[in-house]
């Protein structure tokens, strides 16, 4: 019985961590990791700047207001075929919850919602169908995530992604946690630039 509990454990280890990381484990402020919450026990934790990569519209680091954009997580490491990885996204300035994050591959990718003490925070993380290698070494998700609808200043997102070892418990895995930062798109002026210099043209050749 002993042996067949110890086999329970393990295998519901092994689903959980499949089915998706545990809510509140990016790593941002007043949160844990992936390594912090048993689903990894004796994960090393690391940083993710040359395995981690968050693509946002396409290589951009701007946002408007209301407006939606997609956003790629890639993770990069030799010799593994799964991966885990999870997202959310804060106000630089309070790390209050900003956006909305949005699925749009509801096969491989779900959202989640906070936990204590991060309750209004929101997440989005693998499924099992998302876990597989996409390519030899390599992972990608996609997803969403719309504006604020109103400027709120710089917003961060914190992701974590988990590099596993196969063992089938929750022993031996890597964590890589990493931020991208993106700012409010100021505007120009352009229109009024053009405004005043036909003005000033026009003022000129009459005077």
């Amino acid at each position: 019985l002993v042996v067949i509990a110890v086999q329970f454990v393990f295998s519901s280890s092994s689903m959980l961590k499949l089915a998706g990381a545990h809510e509140g484990s990016t790593g941002a402020p007043n949160e844990k990791t992936c390594a912090q919450t048993s689903c990894h026990a004796d994960a090393s934790v690391s940083p993710g700047t040359l395995v981690n990569t968050l693509t946002f519209n396409g290589g951009d680091s701007v946002y408007v207001p209301g407006e939606t954009y997609p956003v790629k997580i890639r993770i990069s490491k030799a010799g593994i075929e799964r991966f885990g990885f999870q997202v959310t996204v804060l106000k630089s300035s309070d790390n209050s919850y900003a956006g909305t994050l949005v699925a749009t591959d509801a096969t491989r990718t779900q959202l989640q919602n906070g936990v204590a003490p991060n309750t209004t925070r929101k997440y989005i993380t693998h499924k099992s169908a998302g876990a597989a290698a996409t390519s030899t070494g390599v992972n990608e998700w996609t997803f969403d995530w719309k504006a604020p609808a109103t400027n709120i200043g710089n917003i961060k997102f914190y992701y974590a992604t988990n590099a596993t070892n196969m063992n089938n418990q929750n022993t031996g895995d890597q964590v890589f946690l990493s931020t991208f930062e993106i700012k409010p798109k100021i505007s120009t002026g352009i229109e009024d630039k053009s405004k005043e210099a036909f003005f000033n043209a026009f003022y000129s050749s009459w005077s």
